[in-house]
């Protein structure tokens, strides 16, 4: 997939969604995987020719992982003209401190790096934070929702954050991980190696896998996924009668 199919993707979830205002400025969390990087190259064009004057920079939240070197990221930020700030912190020290059975706890570093994420926008005067969640994300979160906690819930495409003016939005919810690295490799875009040791090992890696087993056999399953996630006119749950 090229990168204009992917900006009409967010232009779609921003119809849907009003992602974007005027005088935005956006902070672009930045993992140096292939969905950040992809979101970063994305809305620094759609700013270019974009109805909202809006502007963005590039935060990474360093938990602390090892060997992670960002220095192809920064050059090629620097090249064009992007803005990339990173914010050291102990994430992964804390972890390593408070893991259970030998294990790392996915759901704490998530909302450690949430938590440092909002400290660092509000630190540069942001006034959003873009995540690069996208469709399978979405999908993926439904189904371990479902399977581990009994409800039937997912995150928003955009939801105002507790105890802060910040707004957090997702602009390629409407876009699956295939076509983002396609995109990546298009573009040959800098990426770097996570080294969590949790990676491809966690609840949602599972998930993952069950359901692109799924989409192998039945491949329109995984659009039809996607379109339930706002199709609200036919939600059917059951009710307890008072």
């Amino acid at each position: 997939m090229n990168l204009q199919k992917i900006l009409g993707n967010i232009r779609r979830a921003d119809n849907d969604y009003h992602l974007f205002e005027p005088h935005d400025r956006i902070a672009v969390g930045i993992s140096g995987g292939k969905d950040s990087m992809v979101l970063l190259v994305s809305l620094n064009q759609l700013k270019n020719f974009s109805d909202y004057d809006f502007e963005i920079i590039a935060i990474h939240i360093d938990e602390g992982f090892l060997d992670m070197n960002f220095s192809e990221i920064d050059s090629y930020c620097q090249s064009h003209g992007i803005q990339l700030y990173h914010e050291t912190t102990k994430i992964y020290e804390t972890l390593l401190r408070d893991q259970r059975n030998g294990k790392l706890s996915c759901s704490r570093c998530s909302k450690y790096k949430k938590a440092c994420m909002v400290q660092a926008a509000l630190k540069y005067k942001c006034n959003k934070i873009a995540f690069a969640h996208h469709g399978d994300d979405a999908i993926e979160t439904l189904f371990m929702n479902m399977m581990h906690n009994g409800k039937i819930a997912v995150f928003q495409p955009k939801i105002k954050m507790e105890k802060s003016s910040l707004v957090l939005i997702r602009p390629l919810i409407y876009t699956f991980e295939k076509e983002i690295a396609a995109c990546a490799d298009r573009l040959k875009l800098p990426t770097v190696t996570s080294t969590c040791p949790n990676d491809h090992q966690s609840l949602r890696a599972y998930t993952k896998k069950s359901l692109n087993a799924l989409y192998q056999n039945h491949p329109s399953v995984q659009h039809n996924f996607l379109y339930m996630l706002n199709n609200l006119e036919n939600v059917n749950l059951w009710k307890k009668e008072k």
